[in-house]
């Protein structure tokens, strides 16, 4: 059975492959892609199980998010065909021609921007579950959601799919991403200083627990987006409502350490005098 189609990225100079074989590394991943070197990967697969991949291929022995225009199709494709604009996330796509198998395929409209699509297969759809699933159904439309990194590009989407669901929306950000944020829509904007020589949030430059406090009248926020990880952990634990729901998804400042629930489990059991020093401080909030 045969349901691949082969989709093609430009990059002058590259002989086109047969069907189910896969050409060499693109110049530059497009806008969205996720930027993970070969070592960063658990492992390397094939395509549809035809292709593997050996020490000479490892360019394109990762798994990325592109998109193309189909250039062949396989004697069992109904629904795709040459000349489609398609976007595709499959092993072995960081190449100029990829076989992909056809459910894999998203068309892309006319109107709708190659880089824009692709930035949705794995940005918006990402920041989709984020904001209509990942929180349980524990915030309501009218109550808070703090989201972290509103100038990044998961965060972007997430902050907008959070106010088109009616939240009320808290985002942070770099000072130098202050536009990108404010172009989001969100209600509150928390804008960090630059850590020295980045373009990224330095954590410590703004008291971002108090603010989130000040602005929710101290109630705090139903659900907290955090896909920065390490450096946001405690702020985002402290920012929470009651029977709030944390959510994290990505660690850009570093990985979130083990963190062990029993503390505050413990704490039922306990007075807040006789076993102060035992208390968790989430940025001012002691637990």
């Amino acid at each position: 059975m045969d349901d691949r189609v082969q989709a093609h990225v430009q990059d002058e100079g590259v002989q086109r492959p047969a069907l189910g074989r896969v050409g060499r590394q693109a110049h530059a991943p497009d806008r969205g892609e996720r930027y993970r070197e070969l070592p960063r990967l658990d492992a390397a697969a094939a395509v549809d199980g035809a292709v593997g991949y050996g020490a000479r291929a490892v360019a394109t022995a990762k798994f990325e998010c592109r998109r193309g225009e189909v250039v062949a199709v396989g004697s069992d494709v109904k629904d795709v065909k040459v000349g489609d604009k398609v976007a595709y996330s499959v092993f072995g796509s960081y190449a100029e021609y990829t076989a992909v198998p056809a459910a894999k395929c998203l068309p892309v409209p006319d109107d709708v921007p190659m880089d824009v699509a692709v930035s949705c297969v794995v940005q918006g759809l990402t920041a989709h579950y984020l904001t209509s699933d990942a929180h349980s159904q524990l915030i309501q439309p009218g109550e808070w959601m703090l989201v972290h990194g509103v100038g990044g590009g998961t965060c972007q989407w997430a902050a907008q799919m959070a106010k088109i669901r009616g939240y009320k929306v808290i985002g942070t950000c770099a000072k130098g991403k202050g536009d990108i944020g404010k172009a989001t829509g969100v209600d509150e904007l928390i804008l960090y200083d630059e850590a020295p020589g980045t373009a990224y949030e330095d954590y410590e430059s703004v008291d971002g627990l108090a603010k989130v406090l000040e602005i929710t009248d101290g109630a705090g926020c139903k659900a907290v987006i955090d896909g920065i990880g390490k450096a946001t952990l405690d702020m985002s634990l402290g920012s929470l409502a009651q029977r709030g729901i944390f959510v994290s998804f990505g660690n850009a400042s570093g990985a979130v350490p083990a963190y062990p629930p029993l503390r505050h489990i413990c704490l039922l059991y306990t007075s807040d005098a006789a076993d102060e020093e035992d208390s968790v401080d989430l940025g001012g909030r002691r637990i």
